[in-house]
């Protein structure tokens, strides 16, 4: 997900900023960090095909793959103590942060649950997101223990899934490929609406914003990876 620009100057040294080559493509430009993560992929397969097993792992795990390269750099930030602190104790106005290996932030688990309840969307989940809990502050620190585990990052995702093939059920894709880009460029954003999903699979902003020397359209980093199947 998108993150806090207050981390600029460390990813301009980690990920090499002053080199100008802009026809590199992402693998080449962060082989140390791809392969991370495809390693990473590798050792947690029991765990994906478990989450995964009755919805299309690739195209799910293409979505996701941008963050995960990323994860290795920042994942520091998203476990800081004092922004969970603040949100459990606070909420999102005062700190909504990205966590774990998806990066998914409180407020995006949150609309997911949200959405998921109101839509029914639970019969289709394997493990629904609901909890048992009410008071705001308990679900604020189960949320943030959830996102911590990789395995409760994945049913968010899935849920992420199911919830886009229900607002866009009537939208018709040329191919797989379409949808990856276009599902992936939504799961960046965090927004929903169709027109501006469209807009965004071509914006040069990752993995440090726009305007640097490589930069990426989220889409295509997705995109890449799911050209690999």
């Amino acid at each position: 997900m998108l993150t806090f620009n207050f981390f600029n100057a460390n990813f301009n040294v980690a990920f090499g900023q002053n080199d100008k080559n802009n026809n590199l493509t992402y693998e080449q430009a962060f082989p140390k960090e791809y392969q991370e993560t495809l390693n990473f992929i590798k050792n947690n397969k029991k765990i994906i095909d478990n989450e995964f097993f009755d919805v299309p792992k690739t195209l799910l795990l293409s979505i996701i793959f941008p963050e995960l390269t990323r994860y290795n750099i920042i994942k520091d930030f998203g476990e800081a103590t004092t922004l969970k602190v603040l949100y459990v104790n606070f909420g999102e106005h005062y700190a909504n942060f990205s966590i774990g290996n998806c990066q998914m932030k409180p407020t995006f688990a949150e609309y997911l649950e949200k959405y998921q309840q109101k839509n029914s969307l639970k019969n289709l989940v394997k493990n629904p997101l609901e909890y048992k809990e009410t008071d705001e502050k308990t679900l604020r620190e189960l949320r943030v223990k959830r996102l911590e585990n990789f395995a409760w990052q994945l049913k968010y995702l899935k849920v992420f899934y199911l919830m886009m093939e229900d607002i866009f059920s009537q939208k018709k894709w040329e191919n797989e490929t379409e949808k990856c880009v276009f599902y992936a460029s939504a799961y960046n954003l965090g927004i929903y609406e169709e027109q501006k999903i469209k807009n965004w699979t071509t914006v040069k902003a990752f993995p440090n914003g726009k305007n640097k020397a490589l930069a990426y359209a989220y889409a295509s980093v997705a995109k890449e990876y799911f050209g690999r199947k």
